[in-house]
């Protein structure tokens, strides 16, 4: 009996942590400090840069919902907020 050496087929969805079904692939050019910005975001978080504009863009759109319902985004520690020092985000 002959023994099976057949390789099976790669998948052909990506895994689904990287998105899954679905993902679109785009192009950008980007200004030199927004390629910094990602850059450090990416070496902060340890992700890729894929996954670090992925998450930046929902975090865009997450404020922009915010302001867009007239709600305010603030950073900063509890501290910061007992002492009235808080940033407050705001996307123009």
């Amino acid at each position: 009996m002959a023994a099976n050496t057949k390789t099976p087929a790669p998948p052909t969805d990506p895994p689904a942590d990287i998105g899954g079904e679905g993902l679109r692939k785009i192009t950008v050019n980007l200004i030199p400090k927004a390629d910094r910005a990602l850059t450090r975001g990416a070496e902060l978080s340890g992700d890729t840069r894929t996954n670090t504009i992925n998450r930046a863009l929902q975090v865009y759109a997450y404020v922009l919902e915010q302001q867009a319902a007239g709600k305010d985004v603030w950073f900063g520690t509890e501290r910061d907020l007992e002492r009235g020092k808080v940033i407050r985000l705001k996307i123009l």
